[in-house]
């Protein structure tokens, strides 16, 4: 899912929703109810590591600038660009690239970029859709997450099912044909693409959330990069259930968690997982 077919997908939204309304005035008065996105950071690390002769030395200043509509035949539309700006460059910041070989890795290159265009709808009772590059973090984020510790925030090109019909269960499923990494777009291994799959089912009890999990990840060989980094050997299946929860002991609450998980190679992975 291209940015290009996300602004046909936007195009095609309304246009379904215009044939259904009189005239455009619901668009007009989504546009109106916008909130702005601005979310800023600075960040600075510090690596010294053995083999590499100098040490590295990260300060960036990343910026989300975007906004999101209202709702218009209940679609609203997020569009955030994403900046990632060093101010002290003393690190590698690929480890795909030979630049700057004489540090160790940061992975937190310069990068400017589109980090999410969606679009949203809640037609469906109890239901939301989401279509688009999107922000996507599942569970404890362990398989699947944006990789919040970086600048440069891993989003996916995803239509996105939630369903929360029923009490206490959650119904979630994606199809994504692209994973925006770390790295951006100017990186050789900063994009994942191919037909991949993320299901994901919750029940809330008294006790704790108790989640089944299945995640196929098919992602396509990429050439002219090592072997090791080609995206090829991350096409996995991974199963499993979490249950989480937590009580209160007096004045103090008591967290426990438990998890298991088995993962397989899958598709044309060549490892044997």
């Amino acid at each position: 899912m291209t940015t290009r077919s996300g602004i046909a997908a936007v195009g095609a939204f309304l246009a379904i929703g215009a044939a259904h309304a009189d005239g455009l005035d619901p668009v007009w008065g989504a546009f109106g109810e916008s909130k702005p996105i601005f979310d800023t950071r600075l960040r600075s690390e510090v690596v010294h590591q053995d083999g590499i002769p100098e040490t590295g030395h990260a300060l960036t200043l990343r910026a989300r600038l975007g906004f999101e509509t209202g709702k218009a035949w209940n679609t609203s539309l997020l569009i955030e660009g994403d900046a990632n700006i060093p101010i002290q460059d003393k690190y590698r910041p690929d480890p795909a690239v030979a630049d700057n070989l004489l540090y160790p890795v940061v992975a937190d290159p310069e990068a400017y970029e589109l980090n999410r265009f969606q679009l949203t709808n809640t037609s469906l009772p109890g239901t939301t859709l989401t279509l688009g590059r999107q922000r996507i973090g599942l569970d404890d984020q362990r398989f699947v997450g944006g990789v919040a510790w970086r600048q440069n925030e891993q989003t996916y090109d995803a239509f996105r099912v939630v369903n929360r019909s029923v009490t206490n269960l959650v119904l979630d499923g994606t199809y994504l044909n692209r994973v925006n990494r770390i790295f951006g777009d100017d990186s050789p291994q900063g994009d994942y693409k191919g037909d991949s799959f993320l299901l994901n089912a919750s029940y809330q009890t008294k006790l704790g959330k108790l989640t089944a999990f299945g995640y196929l990840l098919d992602f396509e060989a990429i050439t002219g990069i090592p072997a090791g980094m080609n995206p090829i050997r991350d096409s996995t299946s991974t199963y499993g259930v979490r249950f989480a929860g937590e009580k209160p002991v007096g004045k103090i609450k008591l967290a426990y968690l438990a998890s298991y998980a088995t993962q397989t190679d899958y598709a044309d992975n060549p490892l044997d997982l």
